[in-house]
Parts: structure tokens; C-alpha cells; sequence
């Protein structure tokens, strides 16, 4: 239950293989659960952002976090 305080709001069907997707049977952060948790406490991402901009700074970030 901490993990998921610390990432997505709400369980997503929309996020696997992830420990925050409810269908998922993973008992631990996956791969793709570090890179978003990396995204979310990035401070490049900020409170009020509008969403276009957090997007496209999402998306940023995760190309420079993600393995090629």
C-alpha cells in the first residue's frame, strides 16, 4: 500500500506490467514502475502544470531514464 500511495492515484488497467495495475499479479515495482515513480518525483514535473506540458516533459524524461 505505500508503493501505491507513491504513484498512480488510482489503479490503472492502462499501466503494465505494473504493481499499480489491479489485473496484475506482480507483488513488486517492475521495471516500468521505477521509470514512472522516476517521472512523477522528477522536479521538472510540477504542481499546477498545465497537461499538454507535463506530457511532453514526461515524455522527456523517460527518454532520458529509459534504456535505448
Amino acid at each position: 500500500e505505500i508503493t501505491q500511495i507513491l504513484g498512480l492515484a488510482n489503479d490503472s488497467a492502462w499501466v503494465n506490467p505494473s504493481i499499480f495495475n489491479d489485473v496484475s499479479q506482480h507483488l513488486s515495482l517492475t521495471e516500468h514502475d521505477e521509470w514512472m515513480l522516476r517521472m512523477f518525483y522528477d522536479t521538472r514535473i510540477t504542481p499546477g502544470m498545465q497537461r499538454q506540458d507535463a506530457i511532453k516533459m514526461g515524455r522527456k524524461i523517460l527518454s532520458e531514464i529509459r534504456p535505448e
